[in-house]
């Protein structure tokens, strides 16, 4: 795999920088949690900022309050075309971008006591479809760092990826375009640091986690070496739970044009290791944690099934007991979460 390691940085990196109703389909094989959701209009709803909030879209934008188990339409609030979004980490802030006549806007909603405010933020100069992922078709991510903002542009067919970087620097409301890669760099440095992936290690295919002066297996009982073609198994985006009881990771087993393999789970010590989804290496939007649970997005074999032309992506989220999965929302093509405010 060594021929391919400069490739698989890349998609990391991208990883790194970076869903049209609330409809929840039941399923035979799988349950689906937010069945009992009351859908509220969004004036009459103004608790979301002291809660913890997904954000989900197909084409038009949602909140699901975790807390109070209802779902809320930010669509009625927002007539533009949403693109891209993120929130910052003291949950006060959604960041995102819209589509106006095929030109992308970044624009801010502030959570109040109320209704959110909205405001614009900067013209971004850039075209809709160049920045769309042409070998997924997914739209390129805004990712918040220490009051920045990155995004990405300029896809090329020779690294499968994007080319150009942006920033918005939000204090100052400066916006700089197709910076360098130590720039890049900067914004992300403490990543992995903060993310405790600097705790794993790969040996001989398999991957560990460092618990204090203990190195523990997390992947051998899931047999990753049978699902692998010619090359050695790779692991990327290895992340701890923020409560320490969980570990996550991705396994590469094949290359094509993008690394391809499952996004699996283990407890700490561990014990209870399991597949979450089957194919989850090329997917640009990352899984989040929310304590000691795991939300992703997957193929939905139920909506693939259905072949209506339209997503077939739902939102998972993973079990704390038994490590399995139940679908949050049947056609979601991105997500986003949202803490409490501070």
């Amino acid at each position: 795999m060594n021929a391919t390691l400069l490739r698989i940085c890349s998609v990391l990196a991208l990883c790194m920088l970076f869903a049209c109703s609330p409809g929840k389909n039941k399923s035979q094989q799988e349950t689906t949690q937010a069945d009992d959701a009351v859908t509220e209009p969004f004036g009459s709803y103004a608790s979301l900022a002291s809660s913890n909030v997904i954000a989900y879209q197909d084409s038009l934008l949602f909140f699901y309050n975790i807390d109070e188990d209802m779902v809320v339409p930010f669509h009625t609030q927002e007539p533009d075309e949403v693109f891209s979004f993120t929130f910052d980490p003291d949950g006060k802030h959604m960041y995102y971008i819209v589509v106006r006549k095929g030109k992308l806007t970044l624009r801010q909603a502030t959570f109040t006591d109320g209704a959110p405010k909205l405001e614009d933020l900067a013209d971004l100069g850039l075209d809709k479809e160049d920045c769309i992922h042409q070998c997924t078709g997914e739209n390129s991510n805004l990712v918040y760092r220490k009051g920045k903002l990155s995004f990405q542009s300029g896809f090329s067919w020779d690294g499968y990826g994007f080319l150009k970087t942006h920033i918005f620097t939000l204090a100052s409301r400066t916006l700089q375009k197709d910076v360098g890669f130590d720039t890049v760099e900067q914004f992300f440095a403490g990543y992995k640091q903060e993310t405790r992936e600097d705790k794993f290690v790969t040996k001989s295919e398999q991957l560990y986690y460092r618990s204090g002066k203990q190195l523990i297996c997390v992947s051998n009982k899931l047999k990753l070496q049978e699902k692998r073609e010619e090359d050695p198994v790779e692991y990327m985006w290895s992340q701890v739970s923020p409560d320490g009881s969980k570990v996550a990771f991705i396994a590469i087993t094949m290359i094509v044009d993008l690394p391809h393999g499952p996004l699996c789970i283990a407890n700490a010590d561990g014990s209870n290791q399991r597949i979450l989804a089957e194919d989850a290496a090329a997917n640009e939007l990352p899984p989040v944690w929310v304590g000691n649970k795991l939300y992703f997005i997957d193929q939905d074999s139920e909506l693939e099934a259905e072949n209506d032309g339209g997503c077939t992506t739902s939102l998972y989220v993973s079990d704390p007991t038994t490590n399995g999965r139940s679908r949050m929302f049947d056609r979601v093509q991105r997500f986003a979460i949202k803490l409490p405010a501070k």
